[in-house]
C-alpha cells in the first residue's frame, strides 16, 4: 500500500518503477496468503476474502501501469 500511495505523488516518469515494485509485492502477498491457507493457518473464508481484495488491487495496479504507457506527455 505504501508503494501505491508513493506512486500517486511521483512524477509520471517515476511512477512506473514504483508501480512495478508494488505489483511484485502484491504477487508475493497473494502467494503468502495462499500458503497460509494451504497450511491451515487461516480459514477458507478469510483466504477467499483476502484473495479477492488482492486480485482487485492487482488489476487496478496493472491498469494504472498500462494507462501510463498509453498517455501522451503533457508538454
Amino acid at each position: 500500500m505504501t508503494l501505491l500511495i508513493d506512486s500517486a505523488f511521483r512524477s509520471r516518469s517515476d511512477k512506473i518503477h514504483t508501480l512495478n515494485q508494488a505489483r511484485r509485492d502484491i504477487e508475493i502477498l497473494k502467494h503468502l496468503i495462499r500458503l497460509e491457507y494451504e497450511l491451515n493457518i487461516i480459514k477458507e473464508k478469510s483466504y477467499i476474502g483476502m484473495s479477492h481484495m488482492l486480485e482487485n488491487i492487482s488489476m487496478m495496479t496493472t491498469g494504472w501501469i498500462k494507462s501510463l504507457g498509453t498517455q501522451k506527455p503533457l508538454y
